[in-house]
């Protein structure tokens, strides 16, 4: 701005996010002794590096500026979490199942294996639990599958195997039990006269001269003298 009055003084520029422009119901802030008011960059306008006593329209690539006098435009991410730009002094915010691109231009579908329940930037779901089809909360796996923690989707457990309550690990049959499909989510028993020789398979009858209790993972051959 120039000098106003009788004593001389050269040009000063506007310091950052102020300039000479007008900014109707702000008030302006002198910036020196003489000369004019620096306003401070209307709400969609800001500040631009280098550039001091200028004032920039904020762009989608750029960010916003939801209030006067900001020495630059902002970013969404740090406006308001899980938005994304709308117009230069607003941010809107990402539906569940989606949140902002690392632009903040965009809303995204999570990756696999993640979820969002109001836009926020998308994180992978506990131990035993996945997204649902729509990526906005965690589900339980079904029964006889699993997932660890840090893994993005449930794996079926392997027969002989069945799944835990909380559905984060996969467990062997214990004795004389055998789970031939890890879908059925409990271990069946073996009765007397059977076995579980292989949990992966079923129970397997004991043969001639042969026999077993309750619970058996082998069968016994039967005394001298006795048969089955």
């Amino acid at each position: 701005y120039g000098p106003r009055g009788s004593m001389s003084q050269g040009c000063e520029v506007c310091p950052l996010g102020r300039w000479t422009g007008s900014n109707t119901g702000t008030s302006g802030v002198p910036y020196a002794a003489f000369g004019e008011q620096c306003n401070p960059c209307p709400a969609g306008k800001a500040g631009k590096a280098g550039s001091p006593g200028q004032c920039v329209e904020c762009t989608s690539s750029m960010g916003v500026a939801p209030t006067p006098g900001l020495l630059s435009c902002q970013s969404c991410g740090d406006v308001s979490p899980g938005t994304i730009y709308q117009t230069p002094t607003t941010c809107q915010a990402c539906a569940p199942g989606r949140s902002p691109s690392s632009s903040f231009e965009t809303c995204e579908a999570c990756d696999e294996g993640k979820y969002s329940p109001d836009g926020t930037p998308c994180k992978i779901c506990p131990a035993g639990r996945a997204p649902n089809a729509a990526n906005d909360r965690c589900d339980l796996c079904p029964i006889g599958q699993k997932k660890a923690e840090g893994e993005a989707v449930c794996s079926v457990c392997n027969a002989g195997t069945i799944s835990t309550l909380l559905r984060d690990v996969c467990t062997t049959c214990v004795t004389g039990r055998v789970a031939p499909n890890a879908e059925m989510g409990v271990c069946e028993d073996c009765g007397p006269g059977k076995a579980a020789l292989d949990k992966a398979s079923a129970c397997a009858d004991c043969g001639k001269g042969k026999f077993s209790g309750a619970f058996a993972d082998e069968c016994s051959t039967c005394a001298s003298g006795q048969y089955q």
